[in-house]
């Protein structure tokens, strides 16, 4: 699954530099370790220090602040992780995915607005289109989670 999640940061990185800049991408990467962890291709261990290193990288490639995104995307990783792990499994399916994964991708992308607007550069109409846009990944990925659970026959 490493390979999977680093074909995502690549992907993540090369939208950041077509776009221009213009608005925040949506975070793939965190999605796709995200959905990796739910289907049960990695240990809650293995996510968070796979977000954790990604995000490392994500802030020497891009911010000035090297540790916030790696800080940021591994206290959401392992929020969501207790919180999946909650969750009986015959209540783990689509929906409650898209629930999560939905409010993790609201929450980085609120708290990357909070910061900047604590710094004196507000981008809300921008992180609003990070989360317009991110909405129909994490749509395809809990419709992928689906697909999944019922090909294996779990509900």
């Amino acid at each position: 699954m490493t390979w999977v999640a680093g074909a995502f940061w690549y992907l993540q990185d090369l939208i950041q530099i077509l776009g221009g800049g213009i608005f925040p991408v949506p975070e793939l990467f965190f999605l796709a370790v995200f959905s990796a962890f739910v289907a049960g291709d990695e240990s809650p261990s293995q996510a968070l220090w796979t977000v954790f290193v990604g995000g490392l990288l994500w802030d020497l490639r891009w911010t000035g602040l090297p540790g916030f995104t790696a800080a940021l995307w591994a206290v959401v990783m392992g929020a969501v992780a207790i919180f999946w792990q909650a969750i009986p499994v015959q209540g783990r399916h689509g929906a409650i995915f898209l629930f999560i994964a939905a409010g993790s991708h609201a929450a980085l992308g609120g708290c990357r607005g909070l910061l900047y607007a604590l710094s004196g550069f507000p981008i809300w109409p921008e992180i609003l289109w990070q989360q317009i846009f991110g909405l129909p990944l994490v749509s395809i990925a809990a419709l992928w989670l689906a697909h999944r659970k019922e090909s294996e026959g779990v509900s």
